[in-house]
């Protein structure tokens, strides 16, 4: 009984704030300085809507979409997650991989809007 009450805190605790917003895409490379919501990336960490990817000097983040698109933040960039396959680019480099023909993509940046897929 102590255990599942323990499971239920961590869980209650420590992953509240993502549970009601839905996963997008989880990153499946991660090098150097790379963030999420301001805490470092691993690889195979799920990726919610509304989170932010940061990279620093030297850092890259990339991400695969539940629909099947793939987006790297180059170094030096920042933006975030949408739902479905969103995302915004607030400064830095993307590069964007669709990987089938329904997977739907749409990059908005500073200066343009892409939609791929």
């Amino acid at each position: 009984m102590r255990t599942f009450a323990f499971g239920l805190i961590v869980l209650a605790g420590g992953a509240a704030a993502a549970l009601d917003r839905p996963v997008a895409a989880v990153a499946v490379k991660v090098k150097g300085a790379a963030f999420l919501d301001g805490k470092p990336l691993k690889e195979q960490t799920f990726v919610h809507a509304g989170s932010v990817i940061e990279t620093r000097a030297g850092g890259c983040a990339a991400l695969a979409f539940v629909t099947g698109a793939e987006v790297r933040f180059n170094e030096s960039s920042e933006g975030w997650v949408e739902s479905g396959a969103n995302v915004t680019l607030k400064t830095g480099q993307l590069w964007a991989k669709v990987l089938h023909g329904k997977a739907g993509l749409k990059i908005q940046g500073p200066h343009a809007a892409v939609k791929l897929g």
